[in-house]
């Protein structure tokens, strides 16, 4: 049915969302990331795209990648725990530890699964 959906209308964001998510379900990560991809070219302001396909290249161990999209996030939603939280990731990988262990830090403080996440991480790093 989402393939009947694209072959209508190949820019649907909505069926390339669902299919990414089914693709990723099934393990498979790279078709995953090519609907990701597709959704952000076609939606720039699609900042959870962004987000979802930063993950993925941070999973692949491509920090630098993960970077440029979440630099990309708009400013209103760089609030967003889940979006410090994988900022704090990709700094870890990239090297920038400091930077990495501040944000995480406030992270912590807060009342979430990330904050949970957060801590675990500080204390692997310590």
């Amino acid at each position: 049915a989402l393939h009947n959906a694209l072959h209508l209308n190949p820019t649907d964001a909505n069926a390339l969302r669902h299919l990414a998510l089914t693709e990723l379900g099934l393990g498979n990560r790279q078709q995953a990331m090519n609907y990701l991809q597709q959704i952000v070219e076609q939606i720039p302001q699609d900042d959870e795209s962004k987000v979802e396909l930063a993950v993925l290249h941070l999973s692949q161990g491509e920090p630098e990648q993960a970077q440029s999209l979440l630099d990309s996030v708009a400013p209103q939603h760089q609030d967003n725990n889940r979006y410090r939280f994988y900022l704090a990731l990709t700094k870890q990988q990239s090297g920038a530890v400091e930077e990495s262990q501040t944000l995480l830090n406030a992270l912590s403080k807060n009342q979430d699964d990330y904050a949970h996440k957060a801590q675990q991480i500080l204390q692997k790093m310590h």
